[in-house]
């Protein structure tokens, strides 16, 4: 079998951003930072496009909703009170984007400290293959420091959508800056639709297309 055979081909990538609970302090020594907001989006990677979107509300355990933790997140304690804990959630979101079968991307570290939080409830993380799309932008533009995901939206020419520190809107951003870096990676012009055809043997793939071919092999592999 040879490399090119061998390698783990997605035709969609689950983003997903997390929101969690704070304090208005010190945190207490005895609680641990819970997910109390997951965004989700399905990107079909041939096309471009976000073909699935959802957003769930997680019910921390313990109930504990700041009014920093609202101020940041917009989320209160009303909003928060009659949602499902951790586990009915990730079955809901297992359910509704099969993420086992797909690349799961993010935009950070979120895929460890689900699996940290999932751990607190014995349950297994539900994401495989595992792309933390900001390492990738930073290795491949060269940065002096891993960007925050607006400013690499800037550094593309994207504009933001929504507001910062909303799951839903993050997962729908980091899902549009890595939409642009494999349209890069493709030769494919930013004004070209995002359903043009990939790159021919006639078109070849730039430098930085082929570093982000590699780096996104390594990652999924």
């Amino acid at each position: 079998m040879s490399n090119k055979d061998s390698e783990v081909q997605f035709e969609r990538a689950v983003y997903i951003d997390l929101e969690w609970n704070c304090w208005d302090s010190t945190k207490p020594t005895t609680q641990h930072r819970e997910i109390i907001e997951i965004g989700a989006v399905e990107l079909n990677l041939e096309t471009l496009e976000i073909e699935l979107q959802k957003d769930y509300l997680v019910r921390p355990r313990p109930f504990d909703i700041s009014d920093r933790c609202t101020a940041i997140t917009g989320l209160t304690a009303a909003d928060l009170k009659c949602s499902p804990l951790l586990p009915e959630v990730l079955a809901r979101f297992e359910q509704d984007f099969s993420p086992k079968q797909k690349m799961c991307c993010t935009w950070g570290h979120d895929s460890e400290f689900l699996a940290e939080a999932c751990g607190r409830y014995k349950l297994r993380s539900p994401l495989r293959n595992c792309v933390d799309v900001a390492q990738l932008f930073w290795r491949n533009f060269l940065l002096r420091a891993q960007p925050s995901l607006r400013t690499a939206m800037d550094v593309l020419g994207i504009e933001f959508d929504g507001v910062a520190h909303t799951a839903l809107a993050d997962a729908k951003n980091t899902a549009a800056v890595h939409a642009a870096m494999i349209r890069r990676m493709r030769g494919i012009s930013d004004s070209v639709p995002a359903y043009a055809p990939v790159v021919t043997d006639e078109s070849p793939a730039t430098v930085f297309g082929e570093t982000l071919s590699r780096a996104l092999r390594s990652a999924s592999s």
